[in-house]
């Protein structure tokens, strides 16, 4: 059996990083609002469209996570050495999926 061109391969490379920007905005919009607006953790001196949240936050947000997974992945692949087991620190930490083969 041949394996299709639109395989695992291509869906690492173009799928999760925008789920993983997806995800880490999804959150970003729960944890925004009640950090900044109820808690008084830090002040929007402009405020902004989504309870008091400019909606560049998330903009912003979503285009920090997407180069992470492909940034874990060429790490992984080009430093000699490393296995599954040493990234998942990596991934939890920037918020990224790291779903690899």
């Amino acid at each position: 059996m041949e394996k299709s061109a639109v395989g695992p391969c291509a869906f690492m490379t173009f799928a999760v990083p925008f789920i993983a920007a997806f995800v880490m905005v999804m959150w970003d919009l729960t944890f925004d609002p009640r950090a900044s607006t109820i808690e008084h953790q830090w002040i929007w001196e402009q405020g902004g469209g989504y309870f008091g949240v400019p909606l560049t936050n998330y903009l912003g947000w979503f285009f920090t996570v997407v180069p992470l997974p492909p940034a874990v992945r060429t790490v992984r692949r080009f430093r000699p050495g490393t296995t599954r087991r040493d990234f998942p620190a990596v991934s939890l930490r920037t918020g990224a999926l790291d779903v690899t083969e």
